[in-house]
């Protein structure tokens, strides 16, 4: 996980806070950021490799850059870190 290794530092690359209305589905194809997500309200659910995991109201999330993904979801506000 990437808060396991001591020496890895990370460049704050924006700081985003903003709202999704209606639902939206998406595919990210290996962005080359990395992403933590705090949800304020809302839930949007990942399809990561066939795995699914659901990101609903107060969970955090950090997507690796790199990593293909699918979310659907809307309704949300959100406080993204890309790194």
């Amino acid at each position: 996980m990437f808060y396991d290794d001591p020496t890895r530092a990370y460049s704050l690359l924006g700081v985003y806070r903003f709202e999704r209305v209606g639902v939206e589905e998406r595919y990210e194809a290996g962005r080359t950021f990395s992403s933590l997500a705090f949800r304020l309200r809302g839930k949007s659910t990942f399809t990561f490799d066939g795995k699914q995991c659901v990101a609903d109201e107060k969970s955090l999330i950090y997507i690796p850059a790199g990593v293909n993904f699918f979310r659907v979801g809307g309704n949300e506000e959100l406080i993204v870190l890309h790194l």
